[in-house]
């Protein structure tokens, strides 16, 4: 498949990269990640494993997704690519800062405050400073991806090993300064996540060439045995402590490309003409706003107050998620303002 044709399947593989992310959630209290007051996090094996499987490409694909459409952007669309940085910074902040905003004031903030309890200096912190600010920390990352990576977008098509270096130090500065200064705005996040938007940019340069030849199961089996010996394999000195390190770079870069090429060949053609698949994939912004919060209801009534065994609740958990954030996202997708106010064009 050419990369025209791919670029056509990319709204379909980012739906089905939104559905992975809110089943990642929905087993996040089995994979002793997240607690409430109402109940504790329980640490079951074979979940955690999926999920550290999932965490492994899930959202890096997606970041990886926005530079591969970037690429195009920069490099085949006719006109040569943006001209404008303030135009460009307009569009982006359209796109992500507003959403941010909006959904943190009238959604995020108040579920953290009933589900939490949050305090205000947690709330200045988390989301005023936007240094946890739950699923949203993705839009201030991807906005602080799009800025460090302008200045490099030319020299990316003529020069990329200056374009190298500089995507190394910024994931290096990225890796060190989120250990002694707090990730304000997601800024040491943003530097280590250009190297996979980097990786799209250029995906998108080779792929009908060299990378997309090879045959998706063959990145499947790659990412899998990558995935084994960077969950099982201890770092118990300095050289095993820096292999980890390498081995993590190489699963999450492997598991970028691994993500769009097995989700877009499992994508038959009939999926762009199926309505439930293509309502997923327009509301797939509205779902990663609103589905984080919608999983804490559907926790504490189907876990805590029925006491549903794990697996029966992820499952209610994944479609409660799903059919609520997509019903407030096709609401707010009704009028001009409200889809402004989640990052949808007019």
């Amino acid at each position: 498949m050419t990369n025209s044709s791919l670029l056509n399947r990319i709204p379909y593989i980012k739906g089905a990269l939104i559905l992975l992310i809110v089943l990642y959630h929905s087993m996040l209290t089995w994979a002793g990640v997240w607690n409430f007051s109402f109940l504790a996090g329980l640490e079951i094996f074979p979940i955690k494993v999926l999920a550290d499987w999932l965490n492994s490409f899930h959202i890096y694909a997606f970041t990886f997704i926005s530079g591969y459409i970037f690429g195009f952007i920069e490099i085949d669309r006719i006109g040569g690519g943006y001209k404008s940085f303030l135009r460009f910074c307009k569009s982006k902040v359209f796109r992500l800062l507003i959403p941010y905003i909006f959904v943190s004031i009238i959604w995020v903030i108040p579920n953290e405050v009933l589900f939490k309890e949050c305090d205000t200096i947690t709330i200045l912190h988390a989301f005023v400073l936007g240094e946890n600010p739950n699923q949203l920390w993705f839009l201030l990352m991807l906005l602080g991806v799009f800025l460090l990576f302008w200045p490099a977008r030319k020299i990316a098509i003529k020069k990329p090993l200056l374009t190298v270096i500089y995507v190394f130090i910024l994931y290096a500065c990225g890796l060190i300064g989120s250990n002694y200064i707090p990730n304000v705005f997601q800024i040491w996040t943003a530097c280590q996540y250009v190297l996979f938007f980097y990786l799209g940019f250029i995906y998108y340069r080779w792929r009908d060439k060299i990378l997309g030849k090879v045959n998706p199961l063959t990145w499947l089996f790659i990412d899998i045995l990558l995935f084994v010996t960077y969950e099982f394999i201890q770092a118990s000195s300095t050289l095993l402590a820096v292999t980890h390190l390498l081995n993590g770079i190489t699963l999450r870069i492997v598991g970028c490309v691994m993500a769009v090429e097995v989700i877009n060949s499992l994508l038959p053609d009939v999926l762009s003409k199926d309505g439930f698949f293509t309502n997923i994939s327009t509301r797939s912004m509205g779902i990663y706003l609103f589905h984080q919060q919608v999983i804490y209801y559907s926790l504490y009534l189907f876990c805590y107050k029925l006491g549903w065994a794990p697996v029966p609740c992820i499952l209610l958990n994944f479609i409660v998620s799903v059919t609520v954030a997509y019903l407030i996202s096709t609401l707010l997708m009704k009028t001009n303002f409200t889809r402004l106010m989640i990052g949808e064009k007019k």
